[in-house]
């Protein structure tokens, strides 16, 4: 992975530079290493996160239903059974599919 850094500073890629009176939108490599800045390869990190048992079903749910669609199923809850029903059984299949890929939310 590229980084660029300027006077010894780690920095983003800039998005134009300026050498002399001319401006340059996007600048090439050449044109930021004229500008003073250092471009140099860095190996690329992977982080890993852990999420819990909620944040996993949640994303899972966001796979289908946006959290306005959410709030709108809730909302006519009454008056569309059928779509909340289904609604309902994807939330359960969501559970479902979290529990089995891990021992925790057993108890949620």
């Amino acid at each position: 992975m590229k980084c660029y850094y300027l006077n010894n500073k780690r920095v983003q890629r800039p998005k134009s530079v300026i050498i002399g009176e001319t401006t340059y939108v996007p600048p090439t490599e050449e044109q930021l290493l004229a500008a003073g800045y250092e471009i140099k390869e860095e190996p690329y990190v992977v982080k890993t996160i852990s999420l819990s048992y909620g944040q996993r079903v949640d994303l899972l749910i966001r796979e289908r239903y946006s959290l306005s669609e959410e709030l709108a199923i809730q909302r006519q809850r009454d008056t569309k059974p059928e779509e909340f029903q289904e609604y309902f059984n994807y939330c359960e299949e969501c559970k479902t599919r979290v529990k089995g890929n891990t021992n925790e939310g057993k108890n949620e």
